[in-house]
């Protein structure tokens, strides 16, 4: 195992963060975060510390992993900048492991270089880690090397590239598969229960397409509890496709779609026909409101 580094920063941290937070505690490194107020109870027993604010946060890692939402991103970049200028310190290194429009991670690079920090432009893909499962770590930038000790916790590290904004782009691009395609199939089935026929299609998908259905009905209900974080993350891939010369319109609707299934309540044993009824009637119900309000 290396020597370096031995305590790191990871911040925020949900289900992607606090399970490489643990993966990371049980390899042997001390882990850090700042949570908000009254949020991720079970932090004290995956052994994660909670230090409370940015500045401590700054002070005492070796490395932070800033793994959130698209929307946080940037001003927590700021905190660790106002940090930085409070408490100026040498060697650290940043993170930036979100799902941002390239131009973003560019900034958010210039901001903290020109405060000594080494950053890693980073995307993280993959499920969360779990025992003999971790995620894929892109990573792009001058100092890719930083983030190679995550091969000695089980993660696979790819370099794809010596710029800032690569690995930005890669995860941006995947989420554009992924995300797009749990939107497609959703709005498909949508449709085909307007017509009567959604019970019909997934049985059809079972039968005739067992791979396309054993994907999607898990996902289907898996995006209810991401749906309002994804609808965010949908635009920033309508505006790397759009500026790619790509077509961003399915996306653009994808991010319409998902703040309609974050509004979606699943109850255990519920199916993928019970969240697409719900999602219908919501969909129904805000083009119902915005024809009134046009008239």
């Amino acid at each position: 195992m290396v020597s370096w580094p031995r305590i790191v920063g990871i911040c925020g941290a949900g289900m992607m963060g606090s399970g490489i937070g643990a993966r990371l505690v049980e390899g042997g490194l001390r882990v850090l975060t700042v949570t908000r107020s009254g949020r991720h109870e079970n932090l004290d027993e995956l052994g994660i510390e909670d230090v409370g604010s940015v500045d401590r946060l700054v002070a005492e890692a070796d490395v932070i992993l800033s793994v959130m939402g698209s929307v946080d991103a940037p001003a927590f970049a700021g905190q660790v900048a106002d940090a930085l200028v409070r408490g100026r310190r040498a060697d650290l290194v940043f993170a930036e492991c979100n799902l941002l429009d390239p131009g973003v991670s560019r900034d958010i690079d210039a901001q903290l270089s020109a405060l000594g920090v080494r950053v890693v432009d980073a995307g993280i893909c993959g499920a969360p880690p779990r025992p003999g499962h971790a995620p894929t770590v892109f990573t792009s930038g001058a100092h890719v090397d930083a983030l190679e000790f995550l091969r000695d916790h089980g993660f696979d590290v790819w370099q794809v590239g010596g710029e800032i904004g690569a690995a930005t782009t890669l995860k941006v691009l995947s989420a554009a598969g992924w995300q797009g395609s749990v939107a497609l199939m959703s709005s498909v089935l949508v449709a085909a229960h307007r017509h009567g026929l959604s019970e019909w299609l997934l049985r059809d998908l079972e039968q005739h397409q067992a791979a396309l259905f054993s994907w999607f009905a898990p996902a289907l209900l898996d995006a209810t509890g991401k749906a309002r974080r994804w609808a965010p993350d949908m635009e920033v891939v309508a505006r790397l496709l759009a500026s790619s010369g790509a077509s961003s319109a399915h996306h653009e609707a994808a991010a319409e779609l998902y703040r309609a299934l974050g509004r979606v309540d699943i109850d255990a044993g519920d199916e993928p026909y019970d969240v697409v009824v719900a999602l219908d009637r919501i969909l129904a119900d805000q083009a119902a409101a915005e024809r009134g309000s046009s008239r």
